[in-house]
């Protein structure tokens, strides 16, 4: 499962078909070095002329098919623009995806990129784009899953500029972990609940060195982790906490990753409709985003350590189910009142974060989830809602996702007003805000904070990523680039 990583002069493309993904300004340059004929040059420079965004040049090989006529090989061609909207990634990634998932395309062959910027960050986002051109999870009879279409003998990506070792094995370990992420959001709970859920995330973790701690079913709930527990306790297997120490040689600070792992979100006994439980085998992107964030951490050998925490539930129906008016206690000794069972995210990553600043006391804490479907219409499909504690975070956070293609944007960050929508009279808050038309999915996300150790001096952020981890009916994998980039943000 993955792409290699190369340099432009390792590919032979002479008999391959091949995309080129490259700013106007490389265009030329790069076809040029694929050998393509004098009259595919003019049709080319035409194209560029027009400003075509897309578009076909087609040359023969050296082999004959079975009629012994000459084999003609496609070399698609995708111009990158430099977006001029502040809120958007610094190259087009979304026209990107959007060209390369078009019919008109080959569907099979290298991948050329070459850019007018030569940093790692900024390949980082296309060389994303087109491991979400290629979803790896299928159970079609003639498809095997995780078979990728034939490209030179692997599935290559070829970097048209000198970019050091460091850059290009940083490369290679997103082009490995994206479609990971992935394909472990598009599974079905059928062949992912949270016991192979954590299974995989131990094997993956240990291949690298990782240390891994499980704490599991009634295990949970003798060490405090009410949320967790009874938000799962109905579940085909019993809900979990998987933690991950990725430790770095010379660390400079440390970090907390913390993921909502809901392998299914049924809405417990407030049943979500037909129309919107679908989709819902995908409630732990969050958590799958954190897992490869550090998994990206330990193969690039990053400067601080993380901590990666996955808060694993199923959340279904049952006799033992949670109810609308039981009263709970999370990690942080918060009593909840639950008045909505399908606003289960939020106390599993209570727990998450509780447990984060009170066990780990890192320098930041960042979680991460498909929490709210209202955070599509407060920051839209494609960009995560961002709600940070302090505005020097914000911004460095909103850059950085820029620059490495998976876009945020701040919501309001308003605790002394919101957090009174979760005003209980019975116990410390609700679950579910009051009045969801008064910017819930930055209540949730103060939910979620609030359960932070009250000793916690470090940063905080939330992220919810419910838009943007799907792109139709599959997942992007969204959220490991974006930790990473988080991770390596200068200040804490």
């Amino acid at each position: 499962m993955g792409f290699r990583v190369i340099s432009l002069d390792a590919l032979d493309v002479s008999n391959r078909n091949a995309t080129v993904l490259a700013t106007g300004k490389r265009v030329e340059s790069v076809l040029a070095s694929l050998g393509i004929d004098d009259n595919s040059k003019q049709v080319a420079r035409a194209m560029l002329a027009a400003k075509e965004k897309c578009f076909t040049l087609y040359r023969t090989g050296a082999e004959k098919d079975s009629s012994g006529a000459d084999v003609v090989w496609r070399l698609s061609v995708v111009v990158l623009s430099e977006q001029k909207s502040r809120h958007m990634p610094l190259q087009d990634v979304f026209g990107a995806r959007k060209a390369l998932n078009a019919k008109s395309f080959a569907k099979d062959g290298a991948f050329v990129v070459a850019l007018d910027d030569d940093s790692v960050e900024a390949y980082e986002g296309v060389v994303a784009a087109i491991l979400r051109s290629k979803p790896t999870y299928s159970r079609k009879t003639e498809k095997k899953d995780g078979e990728f279409d034939a490209c030179d003998g692997d599935n290559a990506i070829a970097i048209a500029d000198d970019l050091d070792e460091a850059s290009m094995r940083r490369l290679g370990a997103i082009a490995e972990i994206v479609p990971m992420v992935a394909h472990w959001v598009d599974m079905p709970t059928l062949e992912l609940d949270t016991e192979e859920f954590a299974k995989i995330a131990r094997k993956e973790a240990e291949k690298l060195g990782i240390r891994v701690e499980e704490i599991r079913g009634d295990d949970l709930l003798s060490r405090g982790f009410g949320g967790l527990y009874h938000v799962g306790k109905s579940g085909t297997a019993a809900p979990c906490l998987v933690s991950l120490e990725y430790r770095a040689a010379k660390a400079r600070r440390r970090i907390a990753l913390v993921g909502k792992g809901l392998v299914y979100d049924t809405g417990g006994l407030c049943l979500k409709p037909r129309e919107h439980m679908s989709t819902m085998k995908g409630d732990m992107g969050g958590a799958a985003a954190v897992l490869g964030a550090v998994l990206l951490a330990a193969k690039t050998g990053l400067d601080c350590d993380v901590t990666g925490i996955l808060c694993m539930a199923e959340n279904g129906i049952g006799p033992n189910a949670l109810r609308p008016d039981d009263v709970i206690t999370l990690h942080s000794g918060l009593t909840v009142e639950i008045n909505n069972t399908d606003a289960e995210g939020r106390l599993v990553l209570g727990d998450g974060v509780s447990y984060a600043s009170s066990h780990y006391s890192p320098d930041l804490i960042v979680d991460v989830a498909t929490l709210t479907g209202a955070q599509l219409m407060c920051t839209g499909k494609r960009h995560a809602g961002l709600l940070a504690r302090s505005e020097e975070l914000e911004s460095a956070i909103v850059e950085a996702s820029r620059a490495c293609g998976e876009p945020v944007f701040p919501m309001l960050y308003a605790p002394d007003m919101l957090i009174e929508e979760f005003k209980s009279d019975v116990a410390d808050m609700k679950n579910s805000c009051k009045d969801r038309m008064n910017a819930q999915s930055s209540c949730a996300g103060h939910f979620v904070e609030k359960h932070l150790a009250k000793e916690y001096r470090g940063e905080y952020a939330h992220i919810d990523i419910a838009g943007p981890a799907w792109d139709g009916e599959r997942a992007t994998g969204y959220g490991a680039v974006l930790l990473d980039a988080i991770c390596r943000l200068a200040k804490a």
